[in-house]
């Protein structure tokens, strides 16, 4: 795994492409874009956007879309061609990956266990066999959620190692997004019964959830 980009390297990548750093990380502020420009492929996508408009996405949302496809791709075109395929499309890979971010997002889940379970599995993880079963829709079609599926979508640029058999998001912000992304695909009970603290007679949301209720709203 790559370290995160520095801001001097960010720059560097900017200076390259004759852009103005403060108006790019002005841009950057704007759109909550940070954890795209910390990633060498993110970046590139970010500066080629900026490079033809003169300004990035619209809105956070757009980019963020774009941003977690794109780390759903294989970009190593070495890997592309050799017998190392994948199985899944880089969309039906996000859509896996949008079921991970819901069920770690809503059960308060730190990373993925990705071995067998022998007992050992800390408290603040799921494993992998948790998240398996059913389908999600993907490209017009349908992903089956399989042990293998999973496996995949965990293998992209969205986590990192936790540890040992452990996987974790690369930054909290792609689960938020994506966790709001699948909820926002089911109907709007459920998304409000995910949100709101169940012993609050009040009905208020959730405070490590606000990010999420604020990407649904």
């Amino acid at each position: 795994e790559l370290a995160p980009l520095r801001r001097a390297d960010v720059i560097e990548a900017l200076r390259a492409h004759s852009i103005d750093s403060d108006r790019f990380f002005f841009e950057l502020d704007r759109l909550g874009a940070v954890p795209f420009a910390i990633k060498p492929v993110t970046l590139n996508f970010l500066v080629n956007v900026y490079r033809r408009g003169g300004q990035l996405p619209g809105t956070s949302r757009e980019l963020y879309f774009h941003g977690c496809r794109l780390l759903c791709e294989e970009v190593d075109p070495d890997r592309r061609e050799t017998s190392r395929t994948t199985r899944l499309s880089p969309g039906e890979r996000l859509a896996v990956a949008a079921r991970v971010a819901a069920v770690t997002t809503f059960s308060n889940r730190y990373a993925v266990w990705t071995n067998i379970d022998l007992g050992n599995v800390p408290d603040e993880d799921v494993t992998v066999a948790a998240i398996v079963g059913g389908q999600e829709p993907a490209g017009g079609g349908e992903v089956d959620v399989s042990d293998a599926a999973i496996r995949e979508a965990l293998a992209t640029g969205l986590f990192s190692s936790r540890g040992a058999h452990r996987l974790g998001w690369a930054h909290a912000t792609y689960a938020e997004f994506l966790a709001a992304h699948y909820a926002m695909q089911r109907d709007l009970s459920l998304r409000l019964n995910l949100t709101v603290h169940p012993d609050d007679p009040e009905g208020r949301f959730v405070p490590q959830l606000h990010e999420v209720v604020g990407w649904i709203a």
